[in-house]
Protein backbone atom coordinates (compact mmCIF):
# COMPACT_ATOMS: atom_id res chain seq x y z
CA UNK A 1 0.00 0.00 0.00
CA UNK A 2 2.84 2.99 0.81
CA UNK A 3 4.51 1.52 -2.65
CA UNK A 4 1.14 2.38 -4.70
CA UNK A 5 0.65 5.76 -2.30
CA UNK A 6 4.38 6.77 -3.10
CA UNK A 7 3.93 6.06 -6.30
CA UNK A 8 0.47 8.19 -7.16
CA UNK A 9 2.49 10.95 -4.95
CA UNK A 10 5.65 10.72 -7.45
CA UNK A 11 3.34 11.10 -10.34
CA UNK A 12 1.35 13.77 -9.36
CA UNK A 13 4.86 15.68 -8.43
CA UNK A 14 5.71 14.64 -12.01
CA UNK A 15 2.51 16.04 -13.72
CA UNK A 16 3.15 19.51 -11.46
CA UNK A 17 6.50 19.97 -12.73
CA UNK A 18 5.72 19.51 -16.41
CA UNK A 19 2.92 21.47 -16.26
CA UNK A 20 5.24 24.60 -14.75
CA UNK A 21 7.27 24.30 -17.51
CA UNK A 22 4.86 24.59 -20.03
CA UNK A 23 4.61 28.56 -19.64
CA UNK A 24 4.27 31.47 -23.03
CA UNK A 25 6.21 34.10 -20.65
CA UNK A 26 5.75 37.65 -22.52
CA UNK A 27 7.51 40.79 -20.70
CA UNK A 28 6.37 43.85 -21.84
CA UNK A 29 9.26 46.06 -21.61
CA UNK A 30 10.00 50.06 -22.19
CA UNK A 31 7.39 51.22 -19.78
CA UNK A 32 7.22 54.92 -19.48
CA UNK A 33 4.79 55.66 -17.30
CA UNK A 34 3.84 53.30 -14.24
CA UNK A 35 0.23 54.37 -15.12
CA UNK A 36 -3.37 52.50 -17.01
CA UNK A 37 -3.78 49.12 -17.94
CA UNK A 38 -1.76 46.64 -20.42
CA UNK A 39 -4.54 45.41 -22.73
CA UNK A 40 -3.28 42.46 -25.09
CA UNK A 41 -4.56 40.47 -27.56
CA UNK A 42 -3.42 36.73 -28.25
CA UNK A 43 -4.67 35.79 -31.76
CA UNK A 44 -4.47 32.27 -33.23
CA UNK A 45 -5.70 32.79 -36.94
CA UNK A 46 -4.19 35.52 -39.70
CA UNK A 47 -7.65 36.53 -40.80
CA UNK A 48 -8.55 37.83 -37.20
CA UNK A 49 -5.14 39.55 -36.76
CA UNK A 50 -5.81 42.98 -34.49
CA UNK A 51 -9.53 42.59 -34.95
CA UNK A 52 -11.18 43.83 -31.71
CA UNK A 53 -13.60 40.83 -31.45
CA UNK A 54 -11.77 37.61 -32.47
CA UNK A 55 -8.76 36.72 -30.11
CA UNK A 56 -7.78 33.71 -29.03
CA UNK A 57 -7.70 35.37 -26.13
CA UNK A 58 -7.78 38.46 -24.56
CA UNK A 59 -7.28 40.64 -21.06
CA UNK A 60 -6.49 43.66 -19.24
CA UNK A 61 -3.90 44.22 -16.42
CA UNK A 62 -2.47 46.80 -14.57
CA UNK A 63 0.77 48.37 -15.01
CA UNK A 64 2.44 47.90 -12.17
CA UNK A 65 6.85 48.62 -13.30
CA UNK A 66 8.36 49.53 -15.75
CA UNK A 67 8.51 45.89 -17.34
CA UNK A 68 5.42 43.90 -16.70
CA UNK A 69 5.21 40.20 -16.75
CA UNK A 70 2.38 37.96 -18.24
CA UNK A 71 2.38 34.29 -18.42
CA UNK A 72 0.06 31.98 -19.92
CA UNK A 73 -0.30 28.34 -18.26
CA UNK A 74 -2.92 26.85 -20.72
CA UNK A 75 -2.18 28.21 -24.26
CA UNK A 76 -2.05 24.90 -26.26
CA UNK A 77 0.87 24.04 -29.11
CA UNK A 78 0.48 26.33 -31.91
CA UNK A 79 1.23 29.72 -34.09
CA UNK A 80 0.12 33.14 -32.22
CA UNK A 81 0.60 36.59 -33.07
CA UNK A 82 0.61 38.90 -30.14
CA UNK A 83 -0.85 42.79 -29.97
CA UNK A 84 -0.82 44.82 -27.08
CA UNK A 85 -0.93 48.33 -25.72
CA UNK A 86 -0.35 50.43 -22.63
CA UNK A 87 -3.86 52.02 -22.02
CA UNK A 88 -2.89 55.10 -19.88
CA UNK A 89 -6.10 56.18 -19.56
CA UNK A 90 -8.06 53.07 -18.43
CA UNK A 91 -10.69 54.04 -20.76
CA UNK A 92 -10.39 50.11 -22.51
CA UNK A 93 -9.70 52.03 -26.33
CA UNK A 94 -6.34 52.87 -28.09
CA UNK A 95 -6.34 56.40 -28.56
CA UNK A 96 -5.35 57.26 -31.76
CA UNK A 97 -4.39 60.44 -34.43
CA UNK A 98 -6.25 61.75 -37.05
CA UNK A 99 -4.79 58.59 -39.79
CA UNK A 100 -5.29 56.35 -37.29
CA UNK A 101 -1.90 56.05 -35.76
CA UNK A 102 -1.85 54.76 -31.93
CA UNK A 103 -1.11 57.79 -29.32
CA UNK A 104 -0.61 55.17 -26.99
CA UNK A 105 2.58 53.10 -26.35
CA UNK A 106 1.80 49.66 -28.40
CA UNK A 107 3.75 46.41 -29.19
CA UNK A 108 3.85 43.37 -31.04
CA UNK A 109 5.51 39.79 -30.91
CA UNK A 110 8.52 39.99 -32.85
CA UNK A 111 9.12 43.50 -32.25
CA UNK A 112 7.55 44.46 -35.34
CA UNK A 113 8.20 48.65 -35.83
CA UNK A 114 5.18 49.18 -38.12
CA UNK A 115 5.64 52.17 -41.11
CA UNK A 116 3.18 52.81 -43.21
CA UNK A 117 0.55 49.47 -42.49
CA UNK A 118 -0.31 47.40 -39.26
CA UNK A 119 1.75 44.38 -39.41
CA UNK A 120 0.56 41.25 -40.50
CA UNK A 121 0.07 38.02 -38.73
CA UNK A 122 3.06 36.66 -40.51
CA UNK A 123 5.26 39.28 -39.17
CA UNK A 124 4.31 39.00 -35.96
CA UNK A 125 3.99 34.66 -35.36
CA UNK A 126 5.61 33.11 -33.14
CA UNK A 127 5.74 29.21 -32.88
CA UNK A 128 5.21 27.73 -29.49
CA UNK A 129 5.52 24.19 -28.73
CA UNK A 130 4.22 23.67 -25.68
CA UNK A 131 7.25 24.15 -23.72
CA UNK A 132 8.74 27.08 -21.74
CA UNK A 133 9.07 30.25 -23.88
CA UNK A 134 9.91 33.64 -22.95
CA UNK A 135 9.37 36.60 -25.40
CA UNK A 136 10.14 40.10 -25.08
CA UNK A 137 7.79 42.94 -26.49
CA UNK A 138 9.18 46.51 -26.50
CA UNK A 139 6.62 48.95 -26.34
CA UNK A 140 6.77 52.04 -28.89
CA UNK A 141 5.97 55.34 -27.96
Amino acid sequence: MKRIFRFFIFQLLLLNAINTEAQLVVVVKNIQEIKGNIIYGIYDKAEYFLSYDKQFMVDTIPVTGNNQKLIFDSIPPGIYGISLFQDLNSDGEMEKNFIGYPLEPFGFSQNIRPVFRAPRFKDAAVSYTGEYLELEIYLID
